[in-house]
This record gives structure tokens, C-alpha cells and sequence, in this order.
């Protein structure tokens, strides 16, 4: 009873962050109506077991200028999902 009157209570605050979600994602093809055409030409991808040093690496990749990384609330798929739970992803800029 708890539990179903808790997800009562926070159901509308979720549904009110999705809202935003997809007014941003709105807004980003109606000003940057281009950004889905950069073409990546040789992607790098951070990969490797739990607590073996990917978040750092991809923090070092981050700070460099030839390389440009997504943030959580960019990527395409949802984060929490078992396929997407992977490191970060770098992006090698030519």
C-alpha cells in the first residue's frame, strides 16, 4: 500500500521531468536543426570491467581538445537500461 501510494505521489513529478526532457530535445532540432548530421569518422569507445580505471580514462579523453564526449542526458538511449550501462563513449574530433 506503501509503496503504490509513494509512486501516486511521484508520478506526477516524473511525468513533469519527461515533459521537460522533451521540450529540450525539441528545442535542440529547432536550433541546431544540423547537429545530427556531423559525421564521426573514427569513434573511440571506453570499454571494461567495473572499478579498471574507464571513468578516468574517459575523464583524460574529456579534457582533450581533439576529442568531445556525450553527457548522461544526451545519449540516445536511456542509461538505465542493461544494454546501455556501459563506460562513457569519447569522440574523436578530425
Amino acid at each position: 500500500m506503501r509503496r503504490a501510494l509513494v509512486m501516486l505521489l511521484l508520478l506526477p513529478v516524473f511525468l513533469l521531468v519527461q515533459c521537460v526532457n522533451w521540450l529540450c530535445l525539441l528545442l535542440d532540432e529547432g536550433l541546431f536543426p544540423g547537429y545530427h548530421l556531423v559525421e564521426i569518422r573514427r569513434p573511440v569507445f571506453v570499454i571494461g570491467a567495473p572499478r579498471s580505471g574507464t571513468t578516468m580514462l574517459h575523464r583524460v579523453l574529456s579534457a582533450d581538445a581533439q576529442f568531445t564526449t556525450a553527457a548522461a542526458w544526451e545519449e540516445p538511449v536511456e542509461t538505465n537500461s542493461p544494454v546501455a550501462s556501459g563506460p562513457p563513449v569519447a569522440l574523436k574530433r578530425e
